[in-house]
């Protein structure tokens, strides 16, 4: 059955008539622009994935008193230092380095992905972090405080950055 027949038969969208009458084009012009675009639309990337802060189901521990936004690479508030002992001491554990956890400046909202990581060549402190999948340019500013969900969502992916 050719596009001529389909459109007889009704079988094309009431949409593609209406385009056809408003702008006053033959149904079967409408009915190739209207392919062209899906095909054009085929090429366009997806939006990029934007996390949007959850609310855990968990209640948040802290604060936790961000020590310096200094390291070796970045001194912009990408990275965040705090003490390590106080981090141990309201997770009730020592063992959350490499773990991913949920971070909040606010201890009811705002709640995003964090790795955090001990580490004794911290500018300040005795461990550092960051959001994931990127920590960003101004994320953290030395003073502020963060509260952590004590659950932790798993081991942290380097690959995942």
């Amino acid at each position: 059955m050719n596009l001529s027949e389909k459109i007889i038969n009704g079988w094309m969208n009431n949409k593609l008539m209406a385009m056809a009458i408003v702008f006053g084009l033959s149904v079967i012009a409408v009915a190739k622009f209207s392919a062209a675009l899906e095909k054009l639309a085929s090429f366009i990337p997806p939006p990029p994935v934007i996390e949007t802060p959850v609310k855990p189901d968990v209640t948040p521990v802290g604060p936790v008193w961000v020590e310096s936004v200094k390291s070796k690479k970045y001194s912009d508030g990408r990275y965040f230092d705090f003490d390590a002992e106080m981090l141990d001491k309201l997770l009730g554990r020592t063992d959350w380095d490499k773990r991913v956890y949920l971070v909040s400046k606010r201890p009811d909202t705002g709640f995003r992905r964090a790795v955090l990581r001990h580490s004794p060549s911290a500018e300040h402190g005795t461990a550092f972090g960051r959001l994931l999948p990127r920590g960003k340019r101004g994320d953290w500013k030395a003073g502020e405080s963060f509260y952590v969900v004590p659950k932790d969502l798993g081991p942290w992916n380097p690959k995942e950055q």
